[in-house]
């Protein structure tokens, strides 16, 4: 999903009502119909010439005889809501993943992240039934503002553990703090025993505020003396039905890992960890095999590992917002 930056930030006040009335009324209209846009919108002067220039950016589709709000122009929102709170100027694209697109940012004087959800991709069609949110009509930008949501909430609610800071958010946009780490994946740790063992406390210690992480593995971990973890969305309660076997799983592919790449594996396994946290001898819950796991672990090279290059980069090459209002 390319975010088209051209005009984002030279759109008249004119321009963005027409995309805000778009937003809302595809609350109720899968497309929205010329004449309900331009009632709404109430927009003084040629309507149908600032419809136009909105689609020949993307920021509008126009579909038998009505509009739709495009990614591209619900990412337009977003960033000029984000600009008048704080967002100074925006960086190039350091990370593509399964369900996100990572930039450069800079925010109220300080480096960040800024993480556009995107949920709907190809691939991910089974999104509303493995997540659990949303219902059957609900169109992508709506879950993909749940699932920035989702994130931001459980990154407020965790804060006083390894997580990055949250400066803000608005829609489908989450601006995080920069972090001067590497991704567990693309190094080589010295203290290997350590490492591990602060995955398995972060697990544990999240299991017993009655969470679990859903994907836990080398991608979403980040290192440098301590560790950082990332990515959110997929979080479930620990009530839930699904919450043991996705306990386990967070518990082996960190095993698996370490077992892998550096021949480390702690005493007993996983069933030590299981048993300590009093649910070694619990069903690992519902899985249906050939139903598409989001969060699977895995070690091949991937999307997600591009999402994570970010953290070796800074911001050097940056487009200042200008000063137009919105």
């Amino acid at each position: 999903m390319k975010l088209v930056t051209d005009g984002v930030w030279s759109l008249s006040r004119m321009h963005l009502r027409i995309l805000r009335t778009a937003e809302e009324c595809m609350r109720s209209h899968a497309i929205v119909p010329f004449d309900v846009l331009k009632s709404r919108s109430r927009i003084k002067g040629n309507f149908m010439e600032h419809a136009i220039d909105l689609c020949k950016l993307k920021f509008l589709s126009y579909v038998e005889n009505g509009y739709k709000l495009t990614y591209s122009g619900h990412d337009c929102l977003a960033i000029n809501t984000l600009r008048q709170r704080g967002l100074e100027a925006m960086g190039e694209k350091v990370g593509v993943g399964k369900e996100s697109d990572i930039y450069l940012g800079v925010y109220g004087g300080r480096e960040s992240i800024l993480k556009f959800h995107r949920l709907g991709r190809i691939s991910f069609r089974n999104v509303r039934r493995n997540r659990r949110y949303g219902g059957e009509g609900t169109d992508w930008l709506e879950l993909s503002r749940i699932s920035c949501q989702r994130e931001v909430m459980y990154l407020e609610k965790f804060k006083d553990m390894d997580v990055p800071a949250v400066f803000d958010h608005d829609r489908h946009v989450v601006v995080q703090e920069f972090l001067d780490y590497l991704p567990l994946y693309k190094t080589r740790v010295s203290n290997v025993r350590t490492i591990c063992y602060l995955m398995i406390g972060f697990i544990k210690d999240l299991w017993k505020r009655g969470y679990v992480h859903g994907d836990f593995n080398e991608f979403n971990v980040l290192v440098k003396d301590d560790i950082k973890v990332i990515d959110f969305p997929q979080c479930i309660q620990s009530s839930d039905e699904r919450a043991v076997y996705y306990l386990r799983r967070d518990l082996e592919c960190v095993l698996a890992y370490f077992r892998k790449k550096y021949g480390y594996e702690p005493e007993d396994g996983c069933s030590r960890f299981m048993d300590e946290l009093g649910v070694g001898g619990r069903s690992h819950g519902p899985h249906r095999p050939g139903v598409e796991d989001l969060s699977a672990c895995s070690t091949a090279e991937s999307g997600v590992q591009k999402e994570m290059e970010l953290l070796g980069l800074r911001v050097d090459d940056v487009s200042a917002l200008d000063g137009r209002s919105a």
